[in-house]
């Protein structure tokens, strides 16, 4: 059985999402389940990262969702990103 693995775009658009797919996807394992989201409401619709405080809520409850969706692990698709040191200590995911 293959692995799961969630990619978060910090964005409030999924402007990014297939192009970060398409990305990704020659550097996974072929039995690899990769699937690439946005964050949604609260977060502006702009192709910027916004400030720390209107997305960070946001990414650790979609890092939290992907434990309970079962994925194996998840990446945020970020140089650097604040909420990075928070989502990696979150249990279970790597």
């Amino acid at each position: 059985m293959g692995k799961r693995l969630l990619v978060v775009n910090p964005l409030g658009t999924n402007l990014y999402d297939l192009q970060t797919l398409e990305l990704l996807a020659p550097v996974v394992s072929r039995d690899t389940d990769l699937v690439v989201r946005s964050l949604g409401d609260g977060v502006p619709k702009t192709a910027y990262l916004p400030i720390t405080s209107l997305f960070y809520n946001q990414l650790i409850q979609s890092i939290a969702d992907a434990q309970r969706e079962g994925f194996d692990a998840a990446a945020i698709a970020a140089e650097k990103d604040q909420a990075y040191a928070c989502g990696k200590d979150m249990p279970a995911l790597p």
